[in-house]
C-alpha cells in the first residue's frame, strides 16, 4: 500500500507532470509553424471551418504554463520545508535542487551547441563571447546574448532568478501560514499584488523607453523576470489555495476539480484569441500589454489547482503515459526543440516537402530530448542525495 502523505501535504499527483508535457508540446508547435512559415489553419468542426491558427502563432503561452506550474509547486515545496526545517535548513537544499535540476542539461547542450559551431566554422564560434553570461544565468542581459545560442534560453534566466527570489518570498508567507490559511491567504495576495505593482511600474518602464534610437527593445525587454512577476505569483496563490484544500480549511464542491480545469482551459483558449487579434496594440503597449500575461496566468492557476486536486478530466488529460513521459523529458524537450528543428530545416528545408520536415523534425526532437533526459538529467537527479550529504545538506 502506498503511505498517506504527511498531514497538510498534497500527494503527488501525475496530472501536474502531464502539464509540462503540453507547455513544451505548445511552443514546439509554435516554433515549427513559424519555420515553416504562418498561415491561416482551420478545422472542420459540426459543419464549420474553425480558425485555430491561434493555438499555433501564439503557442508561446507554454511558457506561462511553465511559469505559473514553477510558481504553483515550488511554493508549496518551499512552504513546507520551511515549517519542517527552517529557513536555514530549506534554502540551501532547495537552491541545491533547483541548480541540480536546471544545469545539468543546460550546460551539456551549451558544450554541444559551441563545439559543433566550432568543429563547422572551424573557428571559435562569435557566441563563445557571451559564456561567462550564460554560466551566471544572465543570457538576457543583453538582447544580443539572449538568444546568441540558443533562442529559447531567455526563459531560463527568468525561471532561475525567480527561483532566487522565490524563498524571500516564502520568508515573508511562512509566519501568516503558522497563523491558518486565512491569515496565509491574506499575506498571498499581498504578495500577489506587489508583483503585479512591479510588473506594472516595469512594463510602463519598457514602453517608456522603447521604440526607434531607443535602449529598449521591447521585445526583449517584455520578457525580462520583472515583467513576468504576476505569472510566478499567480502559481503562488495557487499553491496557498491547494494547501489550505489539503489542511481541510477549504472544501471544494465534487466536481470542483474539472470545473477549475475545464474553466482554465476555455479561459486560455479565449485569451490566444484575444492575442491573436490584438497582436500590435500588445507590441504598442495598449492595455492588453499590460494585463494579457497576467489574465491568462489566472486561468493558468486554475487548470493547474484544478489538476492538483486529481479529478477524472485532468487525469484523462494529463495523467496518461505519454503525458507523464513527454513531462519528465519536458525540460530537455524544450531545450532541444528549437535548435534541432532548424538544424533539420537546413537539411531538409519545409519549402520542398512540409510534411516530411516536420515528420523527421518531430521525431529527432523528441529523440534528442530523450537521450538528453536518460543520459545527463535522469543520472543526476538519481545522485542528488549523494551530492546534499557530500555539502552536508541531507536532512536529519
Amino acid at each position: 500500500m502506498t503511505p498517506a502523505p504527511p498531514a497538510g501535504r498534497l500527494p503527488t499527483v501525475d496530472g501536474l507532470t502531464g502539464i509540462r508535457a503540453l507547455a513544451a508540446l505548445w511552443v514546439l508547435a509554435h516554433h515549427l509553424n513559424a519555420i515553416v512559415g504562418p498561415r491561416i489553419i482551420t478545422v472542420p468542426i459540426a459543419g464549420f471551418d474553425v480558425d485555430v491558427t491561434p493555438f499555433l502563432t501564439c503557442g508561446w503561452v507554454g511558457v506561462d504554463l511553465f511559469f505559473v506550474l514553477s510558481g504553483f509547486l515550488l511554493t508549496r515545496q518551499l512552504l513546507e520545508a520551511f515549517e519542517a526545517a527552517g529557513a536555514r535548513g530549506a534554502v540551501p537544499r532547495f537552491l541545491l535542487h533547483r541548480v541540480l535540476r536546471v544545469y545539468p542539461a543546460y550546460l551539456a547542450q551549451i558544450a554541444i551547441l559551441l563545439g559543433a559551431a566550432w568543429i563547422a566554422s572551424g573557428s571559435p564560434p562569435p557566441a563563445l563571447r557571451y559564456l561567462p553570461l550564460h554560466l551566471a544565468m544572465l543570457q538576457s542581459a543583453t538582447p544580443a546574448a539572449e538568444s546568441a545560442i540558443n533562442g529559447v534560453y531567455w526563459t531560463l534566466t527568468a525561471e532561475f532568478w525567480f527561483y532566487l527570489l522565490l524563498p524571500f518570498a516564502v520568508a515573508a508567507l511562512a509566519p501568516a501560514a503558522r497563523r491558518g490559511s486565512g491569515a496565509l491567504a491574506r499575506r498571498a495576495l499581498a504578495v500577489y499584488a506587489v508583483a503585479v505593482a512591479a510588473m506594472l511600474a516595469f512594463r510602463a518602464l519598457v514602453m517608456a523607453g522603447s521604440g526607434p534610437g531607443t535602449p529598449w527593445p521591447t521585445e526583449w525587454a517584455a520578457r525580462l523576470l520583472p515583467a513576468t512577476l504576476d505569472v510566478f505569483a499567480a502559481g503562488m496563490v495557487a499553491a496557498v489555495a491547494a494547501r489550505a484544500i489539503a489542511r481541510g480549511e477549504l472544501a471544494p464542491g465534487r466536481h470542483a476539480s474539472g470545473m477549475l480545469v475545464a474553466g482554465g482551459l476555455a479561459g486560455v483558449v479565449g485569451m490566444l484569441y484575444v492575442m491573436h487579434h490584438h497582436d500590435r496594440q500588445y507590441w504598442a503597449g495598449g492595455a492588453i500589454f499590460y494585463v494579457w500575461h497576467g489574465i491568462t496566468a489566472m486561468f493558468v492557476a486554475l487548470v493547474v489547482l484544478g489538476t492538483a486536486l486529481d479529478g477524472r478530466l485532468s487525469r484523462v488529460l494529463f495523467a496518461t503515459g505519454i503525458a507523464r513521459y513527454l513531462g519528465e523529458t519536458s525540460y530537455s524537450l524544450y531545450l532541444w526543440h528549437l535548435p534541432v528543428a532548424l538544424w533539420v530545416a537546413s537539411r531538409l528545408p519545409p519549402g520542398r516537402d512540409e510534411a516530411a520536415y516536420l515528420a523527421v523534425a518531430i521525431v529527432a526532437v523528441l529523440a534528442a530530448s530523450s537521450l538528453s533526459y536518460h543520459a545527463v538529467e535522469r543520472p543526476v537527479l538519481r545522485r542528488r542525495s549523494r551530492v546534499e550529504r557530500w555539502l552536508g545538506l541531507a536532512p536529519a
